[in-house]
Order: structure tokens, then C-alpha cells, then sequence
């Protein structure tokens, strides 16, 4: 009697899983089929990028940012908490690779509470000049029309916040390799199928009303996940104000290196 239940139980859930694989792969087909949206115009943008220590391939993903097809003035805008930090050095190969770049380096070792990345932000925010931010994670990597996906859908009607949806590509290591399959495996199909409610900080986009809304980013410098409290706060925030949409997620070219 217990090995028949034991035997309906697996078959049960060797059809679950057939099923949902099967579902997911077909939404996944469907997500990245989408069109993304153009912008209207291109306003100022600040690209925020916090950084620390001399990351596997810290060039080559910074670099992918300085390559956008995009025609408005952008502020690249690197944080780092030690004078001393091994990434300032990647931060003047980029100036003597992209001479025209506006680049501005903010070093400062104030913390506000235990998450350093949140505390490097809030240092560094008072040096950005535009109204439209784009908080991107130093191991992205990213294609030549980022940038003007993600004010596309940022310009959309009732949209407070972009992000992105991303695939792994592993740094050398067995590690990695094994990460970057969680991530294309298990992380992405569940946020195509809808089990999670995204807002990841590999990218988060949003304009500087909408940040002072929520208070700014001091109220998440004790949380662990601060991206999905952020989406959360930005969703009630816009919800009140009767938006339609307050995060919206992306298909992009991003890749994170694990």
C-alpha cells in the first residue's frame, strides 16, 4: 500500500513537472517574442554603478555600457567605498578607452546600515545630475539598445520602475557554471510564468520623482533583498496614485556573469 502511494506520488509530480516545463517553455517563447518599446524621446540619463573590488571581467561589462545606441547625454556615475578600491583602476581604463564619457567617481566609506551596496548608492546619488537614474549591477553586461529599451519602458503610461529580465553566463569554475544554470533554469522561468513579482536590481530604472516617493533608497539599508522591497514600495507608492502599471519587466540582452 505505501509503495503505491509513494509510486501515484511521483508519477503526480513527474507530470507536474513535465507540464510546468512545458507551460514555461512556451511563455518564454511568448516573453521573448515581444516587441519592446521605443522611446519618445531621449532624455538625461544617470547610469549608477556601485562597485567593489576587481571583479571577473569588471572591463568588459562596464564597457558594454559605454556602447549604447542611444542619442541623449548619459552620466556614468561609479561608487565605491575605499579610495583604495582595485575596481577605481578599471574605472580609469574606461577613461582613457572613452575620453568623451562623462564619468564621475564618488569615493566615500559612510554606512548607513548593514546593506554596504544601498549605503554606496546614497553616497553616491548626490553626484548625479538627471532626472531619469538607472541603477545597473557592475557583473552586467549588456547589448548596444539597452539603454533605450528601458526608457522605452519607462516612458510607458503609469510606469514608476523598469527592469530586466536576465540569463547567466558563468565565470571559469564548476561554481559558476552551476549557478548560471540556476539562474536560466529555475530563476527565469519562474518569473515568465509568474511565481515571482520582478523588480531586479540588476537593473532598476526609474526618474527622481518617483524615488523621492519612496523615500528614497535610506529605507532599505536593512534589507537583504532591497530590489524587491523596492518594487514592492514603488508598486504602492503608484498604486494610490492610481497607476496602471508600476514595475514593468523587460526582455534585454543582459547577461550576469556568475
Amino acid at each position: 500500500m505505501l509503495a503505491a502511494t509513494l509510486a501515484y506520488a511521483c508519477a503526480a509530480r513527474a507530470v507536474f513537472g513535465i507540464a510546468y516545463t512545458t507551460l514555461a517553455g512556451a511563455l518564454i517563447g511568448r516573453f521573448f517574442a515581444r516587441e519592446v518599446s521605443e522611446p519618445s524621446s531621449f532624455p538625461a540619463v544617470t547610469i549608477v554603478k556601485p562597485l567593489h573590488g576587481n571583479e571577473w571581467a569588471l572591463l568588459r561589462n562596464l564597457s558594454s555600457f559605454f556602447r549604447q545606441d542611444y542619442p541623449g547625454p548619459v552620466q556614468f556615475l561609479f561608487g565605491v567605498h575605499d579610495c583604495a578600491d582595485p575596481a577605481l583602476q578599471t574605472v580609469e581604463d574606461l577613461r582613457r578607452l572613452h575620453p568623451d564619457a562623462d564619468i564621475t567617481v564618488m569615493a566615500d566609506a559612510r554606512l548607513y546600515g548593514p546593506n554596504r551596496k544601498i549605503s554606496n548608492i546614497l553616497n553616491m546619488l548626490p553626484q548625479a545630475r538627471h532626472d531619469v537614474l538607472v541603477f545597473a549591477d557592475s557583473d552586467v553586461s549588456v547589448g548596444p539598445d539597452y539603454l533605450r529599451n528601458v526608457i522605452g519602458e519607462l516612458q510607458k503610461p503609469g510606469v514608476g520602475l523598469a527592469t530586466c529580465v536576465y540569463r547567466g553566463q558563468p565565470d571559469p569554475g564548476f561554481w559558476p557554471r552551476l549557478s548560471a544554470k540556476a539562474t536560466n533554469y529555475q530563476f527565469l522561468p519562474g518569473v515568465v510564468t509568474g511565481l515571482a513579482r520582478p523588480c531586479f536590481g540588476q537593473t532598476i530604472a526609474m526618474r527622481r520623482d518617483t524615488l523621492e516617493k519612496i523615500g528614497g533608497f535610506t529605507p532599505f539599508v536593512r534589507h537583504l533583498a532591497e530590489d524587491h522591497a523596492i518594487g514592492e514600495t514603488v508598486r504602492s507608492r503608484t498604486s494610490c496614485a492610481g497607476a496602471a502599471r508600476s514595475v514593468t519587466s523587460i526582455r534585454l540582452g543582459t547577461s550576469v556573469p556568475r
